[in-house]
């Protein structure tokens, strides 16, 4: 499972050819060296995700934006702060030898540095400052509060578990979507019962291939993809292509082939 679990998928592309998916693990990045030595040693293909054009995003039912930007709902100067903040820590980052952190040059100051006092040496504004404080919940036991987060939230997160997803793809002719000026992703806040009823998708990105196969890739997330479970297939295909036509236009609800797990 190096990697993540892989579910491989044969599916109609334009010309009448085929092309493999996969309804499992999708991307890598240049930080995950041993998933990338793998698909070295296999000389397997790698490439960028599609990301040009605006990203759409829907807050509540209705309400619907647009934006460019990979950080989108926390400013202009917050989303150019959290940019120089990771690069910070990539560059920080590659001072450290992973087999042996205590021989960097910066070791006892960044061992005894907090997350508190990067943060606040590093970024400004509020809203920068709150993204930064996010974290998965199931890495909160090993993290030191000062002061210790509240009786409750500590019980809370020692309970959350990995949620559920859904994952469908589908095909088509063209990527219209890039002609439309868009970038096929798509990003939508499941989090109440009425837009969860109406659609279970959360998240849409363009899945065009190296071969340039039109596809899209979505997910059913959260409480969406565990009050969809026990829907029929077709049910959830519906839901999927109703939501993709609404943001993207009725050549989204006619795909040359589509796949769901």
């Amino acid at each position: 499972r190096v990697g993540g679990r892989l579910h491989p998928v044969s599916l109609k592309v334009r010309n009448g050819g085929k092309e493999t998916f996969d309804l499992g693990a999708q991307w890598v990045c240049s930080g995950q060296k041993n998933i990338t030595k793998v698909l070295d040693t296999f000389k397997l293909e790698t490439y960028e995700q599609y990301t040009k054009g605006s990203k759409l995003m829907e807050l509540s039912l209705g309400e619907v934006t647009s934006h460019r930007d990979q950080i989108s709902s926390i400013g202009f100067f917050s989303s150019i702060e959290i940019f120089l903040a990771i690069k910070k820590i990539d560059s920080m980052c590659k001072e450290v030898p992973l087999i042996a952190p205590e021989n960097s040059p910066h070791a006892r100051e960044w061992d005894g540095m907090t997350v508190e006092t990067f943060k606040n040496q590093s970024l400004w504004t509020s809203s920068a400052k709150r993204a930064f404080d996010v974290a998965v919940s199931n890495i909160f036991d090993k993290i030191e509060f000062t002061p210790e987060l509240p009786y409750e939230r500590r019980v809370l997160m020692r309970q959350i578990v990995m949620g559920c997803y859904t994952k469908f793809l589908a095909t088509y002719e063209t990527s219209f979507w890039r002609e439309a000026g868009l970038s096929g992703q798509l990003t939508r806040y499941t989090d109440n019962e009425e837009s969860v009823t109406s659609s279970p998708v959360s998240l849409v990105m363009d899945a065009v291939t190296s071969e340039n196969n039109a596809a899209l890739v979505g997910f059913f997330t959260g409480f969406g993809a565990s009050h969809w479970a026990s829907k029929s297939d077709d049910e959830k295909k519906h839901a999927a292509l109703e939501t993709l036509k609404s943001f993207f236009g009725s050549k989204a609800g006619k795909p040359l082939d589509f796949a769901i797990k």
